[in-house]
C-alpha cells in the first residue's frame, strides 16, 4: 500500500471496522468514510457522508491525536520529518491514539499479532533517568502514544503489584507515565498529584493515578479512562484486554486547531456549546465543566486548554458525557510560565487579576443562570480550599512529604488570593526562582 494512505478502523473490542482511509493530497490530508462503512461518525464533526472531507476538517481532528511538546521533536527527528508533515505521525499513530481509533499502513485490519511483552524492572527507572532515548525506542519498537508537553509512554498493567508490559500489535495500554521535567518546572508531577486529589476530594470525576518514585524522578502513571477492564475480558498474552471507548477533546468537537483561547473568543461559551451539543445529559455535563473550570482558576491551572477537555462516549459511540479531569496543575508557581489560561474567567484571558464581575460577565455570557453558577462556585471555593491541606497530607503520606512540604506554600497562597479576587501578579510565589524554563505553549 503506498505510504500516502492510511487506513482508519473502529476497534469493536476485538474485531475491527473499516471506518475510511486519509489520503495524502496536493491541498493536504483529507479522510473519507469506506463506502461499506455504516457509523456511527468516528467524530460529531465528521458525519457520515460520501463526500471527501476538507484538509481542514481532516488535520484538525487527526492532529489532535498526534504528540506535542518534547516528544513531538523527538519524533520529528526520528521520522526525519518537518513540523508540516503530519502523515507520518498518522502512520506511526497505528495502534495507540486516544479513543477508539486504530490506524494502519495496510488494508488487513489490525490486530492479528496482539501481545504483551514484559518491559522488565529497570524499565522505570530507565525511563525517569533517560526520557528522550527511552521515549523514542519505547515509540520505535510499539506506537506513538497519546498528546501531550511531558514526555509520556503507553504501558500495559492489570494489577499494581504486576509488572508493565510493552503493547505488540495492536494490544490497549492501560496506563500513560508521564516523565517530568525537573530543570524546567521542578515537582511537576506531585504539584499534579496535588491538584488531582483535591479536585477528587470536591467530587469533581478525576483520572486515576499513582505516583512512582525512581531515583531520577517522580513518575506520574495515569491509568487511562478510555481503555477500562471489562468485566469477562478477552484474553491477549494472558492478560485481560481493555476496551477502547472513543473520545474526543474539544478541538476536535469545535473543529478548531487552537487550543488557547484567541481575543474574544470566548472560549468558556465555546466549550460550553459544544458540551451540551454532545452530551445527553446537556445542562449538567456544562455544569460540570464550569466547576472544573472553577477548579482550575482556583488551583491556577493555566494549562487548562481545549485539549484538556474531552468528551467520552458510551460503547454505541452515539452518547457522550463530559470526561474524567486530567492534566491539572497549579503553573503560575513556575516563573516563566504565561499567566493566560486556555479558557479564562476574564476578558484579557489573565489569571492574575481575575475580579468577581470578570466572573459574573463570564457567566452571563456562556449562558448559565447567574444565581446557580455563582452558588456553584462559592461552592467549590469553599471544598477547594477546605480540602486543599488534606490533599497535600495525602501526597505527603505516600512518601512524598520534602517535596509536598516544598510546594504547599507557594501553592496555597495563591488558591486563598484567587478564592478571594485578590491576586496579582506581585502576589506570586514561586517554586523556585532559579533554572525554570519558558511558557509550556509548543
Amino acid at each position: 500500500m503506498s505510504g500516502s494512505h492510511v487506513r482508519v478502523w473502529v476497534d469493536r473490542y476485538g474485531s475491527y471496522e473499516l471506518a475510511g482511509t486519509i489520503e495524502a493530497r496536493d491541498v493536504g490530508l483529507s479522510f473519507a468514510y469506506d463506502p461499506s462503512f455504516r457509523g456511527p461518525a468516528i467524530s460529531a464533526g465528521m458525519p457520515l457522508q460520501v463526500k471527501p472531507f476538507s484538509s481542514h476538517r481532516t488535520e484538525t481532528f487527526f492532529h489532535a491525536l498526534a504528540p506535542e511538546g518534547d516528544t513531538q521533536l523527538d519524533f520529528l527527528r526520528l521520522m526525519r520529518a518537518n513540523r508540516s508533515e503530519w502523515l507520518p505521525f498518522l502512520q506511526r499513530l497505528g495502534d495507540e491514539s486516544s479513543g477508539a481509533l486504530v490506524f494502519s499502513l495496510e488494508d488487513d485490519a489490525p490486530g492479528m499479532c496482539e501481545g504483551y511483552d514484559p518491559v522488565g524492572e529497570d524499565y522505570v527507572e530507565t525511563l525517569a533517568r533517560e526520557p528522550a532515548l527511552t521515549t523514542m525506542e519505547t515509540l520505535s519498537s510499539t506506537r506513538v502514544s497519546v498528546a501531550g508537553a511531558m514526555r509520556k509512554v503507553g504501558l500495559y498493567r492489570q494489577e499494581k503489584s504486576q509488572p508493565w508490559h510493552r503493547t505488540r500489535g495492536a494490544a490497549p495500554t492501560t496506563h500513560i507515565l508521564k516523565v517530568p521535567n525537573e530543570h524546567l518546572f521542578p515537582l511537576e508531577t506531585i504539584n499534579e498529584a496535588i491538584c488531582l486529589t483535591v479536585a477528587r476530594l470536591c467530587d469533581i470525576e478525576t483520572e486515576e493515578f499513582e505516583l512512582v518514585p525512581t531515583e531520577t524522578a517522580t513518575i506520574l502513571a495515569a491509568r487511562r479512562f478510555d481503555r477500562p477492564l471489562p468485566e469477562d475480558p478477552i484474553l491477549v498474552s494472558g492478560l485481560a484486554r481493555p476496551k477502547r471507548v472513543h473520545q474526543e477533546d474539544l478541538c476536535q468537537l469545535g473543529d478548531t486547531p487552537v487550543k488557547y483561547e484567541p481575543s474574544g473568543a470566548h472560549y468558556l461559551s465555546f466549550a460550553s456549546r459544544l458540551v451540551r451539543g454532545a452530551c445527553a445529559n446537556a445542562f449538567g455535563e456544562a455544569m460540570g465543566l464550569l466547576c472544573h473550570v472553577y477548579i482550575d482558576y482556583l488551583l491556577g491551572n493555566c494549562d487548562n486548554h481545549l485539549k484538556n477537555f474531552s468528551v467520552l462516549y458510551d460503547e454505541t459511540m452515539r452518547t457522550a458525557q463530559l470526561s474524567p479531569a486530567y492534566d491539572i496543575l497549579d503553573t503560575t508557581i513556575y516563573a516563566r510560565v504565561a499567566s493566560e489560561m486556555g479558557v479564562p474567567l476574564s476578558f484579557n484571558r489573565s489569571i492574575v487579576g481575575v475580579s468577581y464581575e470578570d466572573l459574573v460577565e463570564a457567566i452571563r455570557h456562556a449562558g448559565f443562570p447567574e444565581k446557580l453558577a455563582l452558588g456553584e462556585f462559592e461552592s467549590v471555593r469553599d471544598d477547594v480550599l477546605r480540602h486543599f491541606p488534606e490533599a497535600c497530607d495525602i501526597v505527603a503520606s505516600q512518601g512524598f512529604a520534602k517535596e509536598v512540604e516544598r510546594l504547599a506554600t507557594p501553592m496555597s497562597q495563591g488558591l486563598k488570593a484567587r478564592a478571594g479576587f485578590s491576586f496579582t501578579e506581585r502576589d506570586r510565589q514561586y517554586l523556585d526562582t532559579r533554572g525554570l524554563g519558558t511558557d509550556r505553549r509548543k
